[in-house]
């Protein structure tokens, strides 16, 4: 009986603790990022101001591609904005209203957001300084929470920050890929068939290996949607092509795609490569890692030996596909990748 009351106690006293010390949290939590695009503030503005594009850059948007955007007003003015609707309980649903403009310098909105039966409100700043050809653009989000939801305030920062690096990291790719028809073409939704298996991809030549993680976000946004848009079903995990890997001058032909088919299932036994286990097929062997691409370099260079040693030839492209991916995280960091081989 003693045990039971001061289990009661404890909890009381946990209750108490927390209650006071959301009486004395913050009620407003501010962050801000900033990033610096090649391109003048021109161009930066019209893919802010046009909320429709934000689907290309948002990092929200990513976590649930197929969630419901309502638009109300028009471009350009100030009654602009937009509501969604989503099943994720990340999300659930929210409004974005833009409440002031300051043509090629400034975006003011407001949000109100209702999360796992949580609502807060918050205020949206984009302030954009030209500097040469050059934007510096800074995004701030200003949250208000009232007690005691407000508590979050002390946990919330980290990970709205990195969601904020995120989507300006999406949006300086965005913005510094406008105009250039080459890109432009890369970047056309196709249809292909490898090993077998069918995908819709956006293809990338010649792209700077620190833009494959952020080139594969966008990619895999632009392409959830355009299957939900075509009713396209897709039939497994977001997946990117290599085609060609270039250390020495840091680029690589890449597809970001998604499956459209079904994998063939195949017999496969274990393999150890140094500390790691590899899966063997007939004409194929498979590794996991965790991580950003750089994590990868690892797993390659193991595969790319152990196929060496056994004397078969590559076939192109090798195959990464995403056990968890940007649209279950905006941390690379907890990406884990499932990297094949064909030979």
């Amino acid at each position: 009986m003693k045990v039971l009351k001061g289990v009661l106690y404890f909890i009381l006293i946990m209750v108490v603790a927390t209650l006071l010390a959301a009486l004395f949290a913050p009620s407003k939590m501010a962050v801000s990022r900033k990033v610096t695009i090649d391109k003048e503030s021109e161009v930066v503005y019209r893919y802010l101001v046009d909320l429709r594009k934000w689907q290309d850059w948002d990092p929200w948007f990513a976590i649930d591609s197929i969630q419901t955007r309502n638009y109300n007003g028009s471009v350009r003015s100030s009654d602009y904005g937009f509501s969604w609707k989503s099943n994720n309980p990340d999300l659930k649903s929210g409004r974005v209203q833009v409440i002031g403009l300051k043509v090629n310098q400034e975006i003011v909105f407001d949000m109100d957001l209702n999360i796992t039966n949580q609502k807060s409100a918050g205020h949206g700043l984009f302030t954009l300084k030209e500097q040469g050809s050059q934007t510096v653009l800074t995004w701030s989000m200003i949250s208000e929470m009232d007690y005691p939801h407000r508590l979050l305030n002390y946990f919330m920062k980290q990970p709205l920050g990195l969601k904020l690096e995120l989507g300006l990291q999406n949006l300086k790719y965005e913005c510094e890929s406008t105009l250039s028809d080459e890109e432009s073409q890369s970047r056309l939704i196709e249809n292909l068939t490898v090993f077998g298996r069918a995908y819709i991809g956006i293809r990338a030549d010649e792209l700077p290996l620190d833009k494959i993680d952020l080139f594969m976000a966008n990619g895999y946004s632009q392409l959830y949607t355009h299957a939900q848009i075509e009713g396209v079903a897709a039939i497994g995990s977001a997946t990117g092509l290599i085609y060609s890997w270039d250390m020495v001058n840091n680029k690589a032909n890449v597809v970001a795609a998604i499956p459209t088919s079904s994998e063939t299932s195949q017999i496969t036994r274990k393999v150890i490569l140094g500390s790691d286990t590899a899966w063997l097929a007939a004409d194929n062997i498979s590794c996991t890692y965790v991580g950003g691409y750089s994590k990868g370099y690892k797993t390659h260079n193991d595969l790319n030996a152990w196929i060496d040693s056994t004397y078969r030839k590559i076939q192109q492209p090798v195959i990464e596909s995403y056990i968890i991916g940007p649209r279950q995280t905006a941390d690379s960091n907890l990406y884990k990748t499932k990297v094949t081989y064909h030979f």
